[in-house]
């Protein structure tokens, strides 16, 4: 292992960067801070050709740091034309403000082998400073460098083979590149809390706090390919609406700001008919359509349409009864299910309707088709959502509105009021897409919203 303590040899560590293919890791000071609150203590290269192990100190307190070292780094980065491999793309694009082309090696292995294990690679001495210095803040940059030299050796020691042709797969470039990119954006806007945050969530979260905001973190790798989004211990994919914890949510732009949700209306049933090609009218609603064939009515009533909408997800994630099948929306989704399932049968994959990420045995135990539907539907309300970010980011470029949490079937926005109601309007429009309805809520924080109707 080169350590890199004068500029001679930061030169000839940068060299290598432009001249050969590498696995790069960054270690944070502090392994417990989202990145955005973050900075990183020390880099790891191993360059795959000549198998060297280099490591450059940037905050750490064994070492002084380089003048300029970094932005070095960052400059051949910028012209390197060889394989550049990470381990957490999103979160190096946090710390270096900006994609260098990296290719995530774990969603490599997750596209390829299924879930993998994320545990990170620690030293006893790791585990016990971890363990007996909890309180201490930035407690990597006090951990020894050579102790982080060895557990980047380990990772690299267990990395395994390196499937290199997934890398043009188009599955594979639209998680590594569209995808991550996008949540690592949503992820550095933040949320503005209050001082009742510590109160919901424990003077713990204190430490995850920068000026008033904290960061959540979607985690691309789960099983059926929806992102999870919990950060610090807190579940921000699903803040109780009972009780207080949305309450300390609020705008960053104070009396010139305002919380607005854009929340999918019967989302599920809508994405369902698009994706077996069933002809249903954005203005329709899905629950009250099947009601009259539950029912057998010729118009339903609210509280038909109440029960229908059990009995509507009953169908859909726990196998459609045979007595439903007259029912033309059921009978459409039953032969697209027997299809994809036949297919995978016979090749033991299938491929999500956008993207073309291959879904495979090994990602899906036990499988059957019931449970093939449902990952395949959770694929494409992910493609969606993440086509819908991207025009939303695209639209918000260099306004004050932005989007702050994704949870699945609804975006926050933290809204500012000099971007006026065009913009709104403007997020409705890509949010719908002329084919699924959003209701829209707006509050001075995330508990206390009321719905409004916008033309």
């Amino acid at each position: 292992m080169h350590i890199v303590e004068t500029q001679d040899e930061l030169i000839l560590m940068c060299s290598h960067i432009g001249s050969d293919a590498f696995v790069m890791d960054a270690v944070c000071v502090d392994h417990e801070k989202h990145a955005q609150n973050n900075n990183i203590s020390l880099l790891m290269f191993y360059f795959m050709s000549s198998k060297s192990l280099w490591c450059l100190p940037l905050h750490h307190n064994e070492t002084l740091p380089i003048a300029n070292s970094l932005s070095k780094v960052k400059d051949h980065l910028k012209f390197s034309i060889h394989n550049k491999f990470v381990f957490d793309k999103k979160s190096v694009i946090q710390l270096f403000d900006d994609d260098y082309d990296f290719i995530d090696i774990s969603i490599l292995k997750y596209l390829d082998e299924g879930i993998i294990d994320q545990k990170q690679h620690e030293t006893n001495a790791h585990i016990f400073i971890r363990s007996n210095f909890r309180n201490v803040s930035n407690i990597n940059a006090c951990t020894p460098i050579y102790k982080h030299i060895r557990a980047f050796s380990e990772k690299i020691n267990n990395l395994g083979k390196i499937n290199n042709e997934m890398i043009r797969d188009d599955g594979f470039k639209f998680v590594n590149n569209t995808m991550t990119k996008c949540f690592a954006k949503l992820e550095n806007v933040g949320l503005c809390v209050n001082e009742n945050f510590t109160e919901e969530f424990g003077n713990d979260q204190t430490k995850h706090i920068k000026n008033n905001l904290v960061f959540s973190q979607y985690n691309l790798l789960t099983s059926t390919g929806r992102p999870s989004n919990r950060f610090g211990g807190v579940n921000y994919a699903a803040l109780n609406k009972n009780d207080g914890s949305r309450e300390c949510f609020i705008s960053r732009h104070k009396s010139n700001g305002m919380l607005v949700m854009m929340d999918y209306n019967a989302f599920h049933p809508r994405l369902i008919a698009h994706l077996v090609n069933f002809n249903m009218s954005a203005e329709e609603n899905p629950y009250a359509y099947l009601a009259k064939y539950f029912f057998n009515k010729k118009e339903a009533n609210d509280e038909d349409i109440a029960v229908a909408k059990g009995f509507t997800f009953t169908q859909l994630y726990g196998g459609i009864d045979k007595k439903w099948l007259h029912i033309p929306y059921f009978s459409k989704i039953q032969e697209y299910i027997d299809h994809r399932w036949k297919f995978f049968e016979q090749n033991g994959y299938i491929e999500t309707p956008k993207y073309k990420r291959k879904i495979k045995e090994c990602h899906i135990p036990d499988a059957n088709p019931s449970k093939l539907f449902n990952y395949i539907l959770q694929a494409f309300e992910t493609e969606t959502a993440v086509e819908v970010l991207g025009d939303i980011l695209s639209e918000l470029n260099g306004k004050k509105t932005q989007p702050i949490l994704y949870t699945y079937d609804s975006i926050l926005f933290d809204a500012h009021k000099a971007d006026k109601m065009d913009t709104i309007k403007k997020l409705k429009n890509i949010m719908e897409r002329g084919k699924f309805p959003v209701k829209i809520y707006v509050g001075n924080n995330y508990k206390d919203m009321k719905q409004i109707s916008i033309p």
